[in-house]
């Protein structure tokens, strides 16, 4: 028994020797021993070393948003001033003019209209312009007057500035009979009738412009249409001279006048009863 392990264990170390190939012929062949060589011509397959998890790379992280610096401090920020409403400034101080909620006041008047033409009323600033015209309520200065006067007709108000600026150049320290023509001239291509029965008694009287009896009756005519009685008295001189002497037509108008409280058309009508002129 003895030899038999000693001659298994000479094979195993000639085998080792001789190489795989003579271990593989004999391992086919069960010895007395009863030992199995494994085939070493067969390769086993190395087992790849266990690689550790690999980590998937994290996300990258968005940059915050940048938040915008602050210069000065926050502060609470004033509340703008709500706009003056002009349009009641001015409807309080035509009350305070014409005196009829309570005494006239012509200084609080301008008070009021210089805060709404301060606030760009045209209309504001043409009538602060007749109260410093003709010294209501505050100094007279004609200058200040022209001033508002400008600034209401820059601003639209054809009608009432360009007619205080023909009353403030058509007599006073800035007389200027033609300029204050013109002026009511665009007064009246703006709608104010008034304007026209002013420019009747300058063409008649040649303010400014040649006397034309004819082109006064026009204007005349035109402002007595719209309601100016104080036409009637214009018309009834016209009438009283040539070239459109006619005295019947001139005691038909001077009457009308005197009956609308025309003073003046009352005297011209002793004048041409005392003289017997016509009648």
């Amino acid at each position: 028994m003895t030899r038999t392990i000693l001659a298994s264990v000479s094979l195993l170390a000639l085998a080792a020797l001789a190489g795989p190939s003579s271990v593989a012929e004999d391992a086919t062949q069960p010895g007395e021993t009863g030992l199995i060589v494994v085939d070493a011509t067969v390769p086993v397959p190395a087992q790849p070393p266990e690689s550790p998890l690999a980590e998937e790379p994290a996300a990258a992280e968005a940059p915050a948003a940048e938040v915008p610096a602050v210069d000065a401090p926050l502060v609470d920020a004033p509340l703008a001033a709500a706009p003056e409403d002009t349009t009641a400034l001015v409807q309080q101080a035509r009350s305070l003019l014409a005196g009829t909620d309570a005494p006239r006041d012509p200084a609080g008047a301008a008070a009021l209209l210089e805060r709404a033409a301060a606030a760009g009323n045209a209309g504001a600033a043409t009538m602060l312009g007749n109260l410093y015209r003709a010294g209501d309520g505050v100094a007279a200065d004609p200058e200040r007057a022209r001033a508002l006067y400008e600034q209401a007709l820059a601003a639209g108000d054809l009608r009432g500035a360009a007619y205080g600026l023909g009353a403030l150049y058509r007599a006073g320290p800035l007389a200027d009979p033609a300029r204050a023509l013109g002026y009511f001239e665009q007064s009246a291509g703006a709608g104010n009738t008034g304007a026209k029965l002013v420019l009747g008694d300058m063409v008649r009287a040649g303010e400014g412009v040649a006397a034309d009896p004819i082109r006064a009756k026009g204007y005349y005519e035109e402002a007595l249409a719209a309601g100016h009685e104080d036409a009637a008295y214009g018309l009834g001189l016209l009438y009283r001279a040539e070239p459109l002497r006619d005295p019947a037509t001139a005691i038909g108008y001077l009457t009308r006048a005197a009956a609308a409280g025309r003073a003046n058309a009352m005297i011209v009508l002793v004048d041409i009863f005392r003289r017997g002129d016509g009648v």
